[in-house]
């Protein structure tokens, strides 16, 4: 992905743009004091330690500070609250309910592809079948002793 003379590799324009979203997010609706030059180096080095440090998932904190800007208004103040924020149990149960959604999604995708992708099967083989099952009946393999006999 180019953008202006400068390349980026998918994935880290993907965490660069997620965190100047948090970044921005923050600033517009957690305190808008931060927007001071000084402070505005203390928020971006608060996330990037725990992005690059605590290898903590851009997306899941960009949801967790959406999570608290919704369900928990006022109680975050300052960049370092963005560690506790991280271990909230309910901010965390509601990442992995929406990762699990996303999951059910993708697979329920992959099983109308492979459906379409299927060929047409012909109903009088399914019906043969008995419309559900398959019947493997194994050929016996000629051997040595069937060249003599």
């Amino acid at each position: 992905m180019a953008v202006g003379k400068v390349h980026y590799h998918a994935d880290c324009y993907h965490v660069k743009e997620t965190l100047e979203e948090i970044r921005d997010l923050f600033c517009q609706k957690i305190n808008p004091l931060q927007a001071g030059r000084q402070q505005i180096g203390i928020l971006v080095a608060t996330i990037n330690r725990i992005v690059f440090d605590r290898n903590v998932d851009p997306d899941f904190l960009k949801f967790v500070l959406e999570y608290y800007i919704s369900n928990k208004p006022g109680v975050l103040h300052f960049p370092p609250g963005l560690y506790y924020a991280i271990q909230d149990k309910g901010a965390n149960d509601a990442w992995s309910k929406l990762q699990e959604q996303k999951r059910q999604e993708q697979v329920k995708e992959m099983k109308n592809k492979i459906s379409q992708d299927a060929p047409a099967v012909d109903d009088g083989f399914l019906d043969g079948l008995g419309g559900r099952s398959f019947v493997y009946k194994s050929v016996k393999q000629r051997g040595f002793d069937d060249i003599l006999r």
